[in-house]
């Protein structure tokens, strides 16, 4: 079975892989998107865990709480629908986890906003 990021999101991101992890797709719905646009996220969002698990050194942030876990689907969700720059994402990333500004630059260069 293909991991999906309702489950994990494997090297990107360290989550608890308990009741309160979240599914990505959901939480993009809730932010307004169809169900389609939805899929295209959660797809971008496995590329981008893909290949940054392929690196040698990898960035990972601890989502310990549903709260981050909602955040990060949130401020990536709307970097990825256009809703935000690239500094703006980087800039959220870094306010809410300031000792980690290169897993954001790392997730802003592989996470394609929608065209």
């Amino acid at each position: 079975m293909p991991v999906t990021l309702k489950h994990s999101l494997v090297a990107l991101v360290v989550l608890s892989v308990t009741a309160c992890a979240i599914n990505f797709p959901r939480e993009a719905e809730k932010l307004g998107a169809s169900p389609e646009q939805a899929e295209r996220y959660e797809q971008q969002l496995e590329a981008v865990v893909t290949t940054i698990s392929k690196q040698p050194e990898h960035y990972q942030l601890a989502l310990n709480t549903r709260a981050d876990q909602k955040w990060l689907a949130a401020v990536t969700y709307k970097y990825w629908s256009g809703q935000l720059s690239r500094e703006e994402f980087v800039a959220q990333g870094e306010l809410r986890f300031p000792e980690h500004r290169p897993t954001f630059e790392m997730m802003a260069d592989q996470l394609k906003p929608e065209q």
